[in-house]
């Protein structure tokens, strides 16, 4: 028994000297001899190791150790995709953040114009029912190379978590179609080559007002960013996409403290503070789908009906013939016909059953004292028009409406030797209808001519202005969708990377293990924004 303890007593004194030399070894990391240790340097770019990091640009590198200091443990960062299959086409989002603030997400924007269209896919998703129909594999070819040129900006090794969410493109067509394509989707990211690299978070396709509620969030969390969380207003957000329309905001009060929401109400929680919105999307309104709607109206009312005579269309430049939808077109170049057109596509008129009301008789909050960002089709209008040549413009209803109409006088053959874009002529022809059109929208959703309310943009603070990126902070924050999975994979691979490249101790790894547990076992009680 007496051997048995002097035993112990010099195994453990001798575990207790290796411990001591072992903390001498690697003191500036044990807390009890931390008040001593010199201070870790603040990191800089330069300390990046690039070849640590294979497979990755410098950007993706930065973006990924920004935070990081040598000798402590730095926050693991997750990043995620989510796809916007618009009806046009489909584009990948980066975004990234911190576990420890899911809020708080950042979006990665590649360094060049060329690597930011790699990131764009055409046509829209719907385009492929009659492929996928007929060969279930067409959909490896169109998404599987768009995701793995988005992966190639974030860290190797890692698998992310992809969102696929289709927006009025796909509304247009019946549920048993929709299901069609998301069956193909599900099958190409469940394939085990394709798991190796991606975990399909959901496919869906979302509600036009979700949409506009997302686009809500992604602008005043950009907003944010960018003033400080002290920002009081928020901002109202307007999207105009190729099938549909949306707007939302925040009615500005009025005789109460709340302004009272009749419809289409949503209620959010932005940096703690609970509110209510109003958010309405107008299907097949947009410019896309009104482009269509007004060819089918001026048609409607022609003499030629099945003929092959070309019929008049306002909104052509002189000298421009074009085939919309099956059937000839020529152009008469008259703003104020085109102007009016485009107007009776908004059904100002029909009767309002439940005031005030803004387009078609549909009930809307008035705006007024509310400013407004405007994103994706109607600041590509007034950069087409030469209002802007940069990434944000503040204008109003009158100046559109006035370089609308010098636009639209316009000859054809002089558009196709002096405008910006006569590399493109068929984005070119929808300009003179895009000015009426985006003119009429606005002063029907309530802007007066001289009004001073609206800002056009298509980035801010370093943010492509886009609804996927308040679809991102959505299911950061809503406890019914967050990923808890995804978050721990990612944590664990930052660090098991950093022991890498840093060559850590073993004894080190697991007390960041703990470490880890500990900050997941806090996340648990979070509480946690909502809709």
């Amino acid at each position: 028994m007496k051997l048995r303890t002097t035993s112990c007593l010099v195994g453990v004194g001798f575990a207790g000297g290796l411990a001591v030399c072992y903390c001498f070894a690697i003191w500036p990391q044990c807390s009890w001899l931390a008040s001593n240790a010199p201070r870790a340097q603040p990191f800089s770019d330069a300390d990046v190791d690039v070849h640590a990091y294979p497979r990755r640009s410098r950007s993706a590198q930065l973006m990924a150790t920004r935070d990081s200091s040598p000798g402590r443990p730095s926050e693991a960062v997750v990043y995620s995709i989510i796809v916007d299959c618009g009806s046009s086409g489909s584009r990948a989002h980066i975004y990234h953040w911190s576990h420890d603030d899911r809020a708080m997400v950042a979006e990665f924007l590649p360094p060049s114009a060329a690597d930011e269209a790699a990131l764009k896919v055409r046509p829209g998703i719907g385009a492929l029912l009659g492929a996928v129909t007929a060969n279930v594999s067409a959909m490896d070819d169109y998404l599987l190379p768009l995701l793995h040129r988005a992966r190639q900006w974030a860290p190797s090794g890692r698998v992310l978590g992809v969102r696929l969410l289709a927006t009025a493109g796909m509304r247009l067509l019946s549920a048993d179609e929709q299901e069609t394509i998301w069956a193909a989707v599900r099958r190409t990211l469940r394939a085990p080559q394709s798991a190796q690299s991606f975990r399909l978070l959901g496919a869906m396709t979302i509600s036009g007002n979700y949409e506009g509620v997302f686009g809500y969030l992604a602008v005043n969390h950009i907003v944010r960013s960018q003033r400080g969380e002290s920002s009081k207003s928020d901002m109202g957000s307007l999207d105009l996409g190729g099938a549909s329309t949306q707007i939302t905001f925040q009615p500005a009060p009025t005789l109460s403290p709340h302004a009272d929401i009749l419809a289409d109400g949503y209620r959010v929680n932005l940096s703690g503070a609970s509110r209510v919105l109003y958010s309405h999307s107008f299907m097949r309104s947009g410019d896309t789908q009104a482009w269509l709607r007004l060819a089918r109206l001026l048609l409607s009312r022609s003499d030629t009906g099945a003929s092959t005579t070309p019929v008049s269309h306002p909104c052509l430049h002189r000298g421009h013939e074009a085939r919309i939808d099956g059937h000839a077109f020529v152009g008469t170049g008259d703003w104020r016909a085109c102007s009016t057109h485009a107007q009776q596509l908004l059904h100002i008129d029909y009767e309002c059953l439940q005031q005030p009301c803004a387009l078609a008789g549909v009930y809307q909050p008035r705006v007024r004292g509310v400013t407004f960002v405007a994103f994706s089709g109607f600041f590509h209008i007034v950069h087409g028009l030469g209002l802007t040549t940069g990434d944000v413009w503040k204008g109003t209803v009158g100046e559109i409406a006035r370089a609308g109409e010098a636009l639209c006088e316009q000859t054809w053959s002089l558009l196709l030797e002096t405008h910006p874009w006569r590399s493109s002529p068929a984005h070119m022809q929808h300009l003179c209808f895009g000015a009426a059109y985006i003119e009429g929208l606005l002063r029907g959703y309530g802007f007066s001519e001289p009004s001073a309310q609206l800002t056009f943009a298509r980035k801010l603070a370093g943010y492509a202005v886009e609804w996927p990126l308040g679809a991102q902070i959505f299911y950061n924050t809503d406890p019914h969708h967050r990923d808890e999975r995804l978050e721990e994979e990612a944590e664990a691979s930052d660090e098991a990377e950093e022991d890498v490249v840093r060559g850590l101790p073993r004894r080190s790894r697991q007390l960041r293990r703990r470490r880890r547990m500990r900050r997941r076992i806090r996340r648990l009680g979070g509480d946690y924004p909502y809709i």
